[in-house]
């Protein structure tokens, strides 16, 4: 199921928002970018990673732009990532049940 997440400026900062609920927000004051926080929005438990898309609907504002230029790239790097690592278990699990042949 895809997830899709709608990022927009807040009061305090910019954020991240799925189903009009805040997940995750960088601060203005410090935009410091928590991985913690970061990783429970979007990866935490109990939450589908698979197919994730993060929409800009905040203004063209420079600052903003790149806070969310960082975050999309960020999401689909990690989804590249993920779908190579679940392929290879997929092969490995093929391997050990003897579907394909090591010789």
């Amino acid at each position: 199921m895809k997830r899709v997440l709608h990022y927009k400026s807040t009061d305090d900062g910019y954020g991240c928002f799925e189903n009009d609920k805040l997940v995750f927000e960088i601060k203005k004051a410090d935009l410091q970018f928590n991985v913690k926080d970061f990783y429970r929005a979007f990866y935490g438990e109990g939450k589908d990673y698979t197919d994730i898309s993060v929409i800009n609907d905040d203004s063209e504002d420079k600052e903003s732009s790149r806070i969310f230029m960082c975050i999309d790239t960020l999401v689909k790097q990690i989804g590249e990532k993920l779908a190579e690592m679940q392929n290879i278990e997929e092969v490995l699990d093929e391997e050990s049940e003897g579907g394909i042949s090591k010789e």
